[in-house]
């Protein structure tokens, strides 16, 4: 008889292929983007100002807040600081908090917001305001700065003309609301949800592989190597050594002979072996005294020392050898000599 062989898993190429292009992926794109973090860091491009803006624009009331922003473009080595630095003409002061944001991102530079809230308590025009926003050093140390103009803010009273007619806006609907989310959040997204789904299915395939491999080996290897981890656990109590040698024996007379082992008392299960034919008189003696005194061992509380406990791992693979097929003649593996197990 030819001896055992492990057939392939139907599947597991296949899904240990798919997660080792999904990683190759993640990984050329972290290694484009640290790429381009080296190239800005080292050349350090200058920034500048892609736009202002003043909001709202035209003619404002006496006591509106107004919103300024400066969109600065500048390599991802440096980022814009707060608090900037303002000159405001007559008659305009500035409401706090200053605050900045991402506004976009490119191939090695990214774009940020700064937005300072004013407000005009004086009527008339207001001319001469400026901005002044820092950045972070470059590589030399140099500490760098843009500057932008604020546009001209024209001051009305809030009284209306008496001529002057009031109209309600048009209801806004919204689905002319348009989303303002940038490329470079869709792609971060989409990056943590490929990352997310392939720890999963790796997590999968691994979890399956392994149910796999466990079910193709046979009971007698799955015991033997159980014993034989349990024989280089020791010394250990007693009671926890006849806990885990029982549970391994149990398991292999399930999978071996198709018995309950596992959920039926020791008597129960003795006497369900009178009535089977798979083992014979000898091995239904040895089991039942290795069982029993397994049991005084865990519920009597009975002592053990660690020469009866590795003579009971003997008992246990001796069995586990003399009931396992063969196309020849078995050999029983030989058990240490000492006091038999308690």
């Amino acid at each position: 008889m030819e001896p055992n062989r492990r057939q392939p898993i139907p599947g597991v190429f296949r899904r240990r292929r798919t997660i080792w292009v999904l990683g190759s992926c993640a990984v050329l794109f972290l290694t484009v983007v640290v790429a381009l973090f080296v190239w800005t860091w080292r050349t350090s491009p200058p920034p500048r100002v892609v736009r202002v803006e003043l909001t709202p624009t035209g003619p404002v009331y006496i006591g509106d807040p107004l919103s300024f922003s400066v969109e600065i473009e500048c390599p991802w080595s440096r980022l814009p600081l707060l608090p900037m630095k303002l000159t405001l003409p007559d008659g305009v002061q500035e409401l706090p908090p200053q605050r900045r944001r991402l506004s976009g991102i490119g191939a090695g530079v990214w774009r940020w917001t700064c937005r300072v809230r004013l407000q005009p308590y004086t009527l008339g025009e207001a001319n001469g305001g400026k901005v002044r926003v820092h950045l972070t050093a470059d590589r030399t140390g140099a500490q760098g700065r843009v500057e932008a103009l604020i546009p001209r803010i024209v001051v009305r009273p809030r009284l209306t003309e008496p001529t002057e007619k009031l109209t309600l806006a048009p209801r806004i609907l919204p689905s002319a609301i348009a989303s303002r989310r940038s490329w470079w959040q869709w792609a971060l997204l989409a990056l943590v949800v490929l990352s997310a789904g392939a720890a999963t299915v790796w997590l999968l395939c691994r979890r399956d592989t392994d149910q796999a491999l466990e079910r193709a080996r046979p009971p007698w290897e799955v015991a033997g190597t159980a014993l034989q981890e349990l024989d280089e656990a020791l010394p250990l109590s007693a009671e926890e050594f006849f806990v885990r040698l029982t549970d391994i024996v149990r398991h292999y007379i399930e999978a071996r002979f198709q018995l309950r082992a596992r959920e039926q008392t020791t008597p129960e299960f003795l006497a369900s072996l009178r009535r089977d034919s798979a083992l014979d008189d000898g091995q239904r003696a040895m089991l039942a005294d290795f069982l029993t005194a397994a049991d005084m061992v865990k519920f009597a509380r009975a002592e053990a020392t660690q020469e009866q406990l590795r003579n009971a791992l003997g008992q246990a693979t001796r069995f586990v050898a003399e009931t396992r097929p063969r196309s020849g003649p078995a050999e029983v593996p030989t058990a240490p000599e000492g006091d038999p197990a308690p």
